[in-house]
């Protein structure tokens, strides 16, 4: 099915995506490399908030992985799955 993934625009000119991540270990490097190529090709200031939804495969571990690369990535991580609705939420 592979990652969803939400886009905000704030007023100072940042694009901010939320990115709800559950068991996606074989997607979320690709989507996240693609969503910063796409940035990078186009100078927009980028945040990417990821929400680890209580995954039980290598999610977590590619999270961190990441916000070691990108200064720019930050991650929410839930114990247990709460949905995407709670995910949300705890973005905004």
């Amino acid at each position: 099915m592979g990652v969803r993934w939400f886009i905000w625009i704030r007023l100072y000119n940042m694009l901010s995506i939320f990115v709800p991540a559950f068991n996606e270990e074989q997607y979320l490097l690709n989507t996240i490399n693609t969503i910063v190529k796409a940035s990078d090709a186009n100078n927009i200031e980028l945040e990417i908030i990821i929400v680890n939804d209580g995954s039980t495969d290598k999610t977590l571990d590619i999270i961190k992985e990441l916000e070691e690369k990108y200064i720019f990535i930050h991650s929410i991580s839930n114990e247990i799955n709460q949905g995407l609705g709670r995910s949300l939420i705890k973005v905004i």
